[in-house]
């Protein structure tokens, strides 16, 4: 008479378990940046305060979440950023020496320059290193307005990323987001 009791009690436990369970089986990714202190883009070149942690967080946790769409649960991506120019440019005559304030124009599109590795549970491996940028940036730039990217730091380059991590990672058919 107590088994049907006990296992009520248990069904949130099991809920709770698997959840979590479905988590830990996401893909791994690890993104490191490489000397972000030598990257072209003055706003990553260390100072005082040295390079820009909104920047480095904002890319890694974008790659994250591409990754969690569109790898499978046994792969792992490592990637290593070895360079990286943001959209714009940083004009210090307006706006009086604030570093926020870019400037968008035709000649200052998003570029990045990294490497992968891609490995699944067989052993097997794809592995480049790419230069990607997207030089029509202001013509593209309704991703970067979307829904998906509106309000968030780095619209272009977000947008750009998520052109590159699909062509190069996602499978056809399965779902993808930004």
């Amino acid at each position: 008479m107590n088994s049907p009791h006990r296992f009520h009690t248990l069904i949130p436990v099991l809920l709770v378990l698997l959840l979590s369970g479905a988590q830990a089986c996401a893909a791994e990714v690890q993104v490191r940046f490489m000397h972000p202190d030598t990257f072209t883009d003055s706003q990553l070149k260390a100072n005082f305060a040295g390079p820009d942690p909104v920047v480095l967080q904002t890319i890694t946790n974008h790659l994250q979440s591409l990754a969690m769409q569109c790898l499978q649960s046994s792969q792992t991506l490592d990637v290593q950023i070895h360079d990286i120019d943001l959209a714009g440019q940083v004009e210090w005559w307006h706006g009086a020496g604030r570093r926020d304030l870019r400037v968008m124009r035709e000649v200052t599109w998003p570029r990045m320059e990294l490497s992968y590795v891609l490995r699944d549970e067989r052993g097997s491996t794809l592995e480049a290193r790419e230069k990607i940028n997207d030089m029509n940036y202001l013509s593209n730039s309704y991703a970067a307005r979307s829904a998906t990217f509106a309000g968030t730091p780095l619209p272009y380059e977000r947008a750009m990323l998520t052109r590159w991590f699909e062509t190069r990672f996602c499978q056809p058919g399965k779902p993808r987001g930004g």
